[in-house]
């Protein structure tokens, strides 16, 4: 939201930064050091977090966006999600 308003005429630019941060806090995931698993992990995030900014402008609110990311988590719920062993 205060990407939106900061950037009222661009309906992009808010997406886009959002998409960016969003992928960069899960590079805390691996420790922010360059590996496989981390250039997966932004292969994965970056269009994730579109989807996720591109819901959240289409309908003025953060639960269509937290509803897919639950899902989209649920099966690491139930097994063990890749080791950067």
């Amino acid at each position: 939201e205060l990407a939106e308003r900061s950037f009222p005429a661009k309906a992009m630019t808010p997406i886009l930064i959002s998409t960016v941060l969003f992928s960069a806090y899960h590079l805390q995931l691996h420790g922010f050091r360059l590996s496989p698993f981390l250039l997966l992990q932004l292969m994965f995030t970056l269009p994730m977090g579109f989807v996720f900014a591109t819901l959240r402008h289409w309908s003025g609110s953060l639960w269509p966006g937290l509803l897919v990311h639950i899902l989209t988590n649920i099966p690491h719920a139930f097994g063990s999600p890749p080791s950067a062993a």
